[in-house]
């Protein structure tokens, strides 16, 4: 049950802020404008992703290379699909191993103690930073 006792029950972020409108804290407008900034952060995330892996393998020609094999010998000229993505299993491991979150070693750690960090991005002190660079 929501705190204001009807039957609307809470489960997930969505559910607050739809429970927020019907209490009257934020308009139908504010809605919107969450939801559009939620779905386009989702959308720029994930673009931005796929252009490192892409970039990634443009600076590794040989797993480029093996990924371009290994379709040609399984797929033998039909067109990479969602269908058939499970036959390609060299494909799906260099995916999997781009978009799958590391724990940061020692010298990928970004250093966030000084004011600004050593990038001057504004990260919060106790965060961590993770990002994942390519290995051959």
């Amino acid at each position: 049950m929501a705190a204001n006792g009807d039957k609307h029950k809470i489960t997930c972020a969505m559910d607050h802020i739809i429970d927020a409108q019907m209490k009257g804290e934020i308009s139908e407008e504010n809605v919107i404008y969450i939801v559009e900034n939620i779905n386009v952060a989702a959308i720029e995330t994930t673009l931005w992703s796929m252009e490192w892996a892409i970039a990634e393998l443009v600076n590794h020609p040989e797993i480029q290379h093996k990924i371009r094999e290994e379709i040609a010998n399984v797929l033998k000229g039909k067109e990479v699909t969602e269908s058939n993505l499970h036959e390609l299993p060299y494909l799906q491991a260099t995916l999997v191993s781009k978009f799958e979150m590391k724990p940061p070693s020692e010298m990928n750690k970004i250093d966030v103690t000084e004011k600004g960090g050593q990038f001057s991005l504004h990260i919060a002190n106790h965060s961590t930073v993770v990002f994942n660079p390519i290995t051959s």
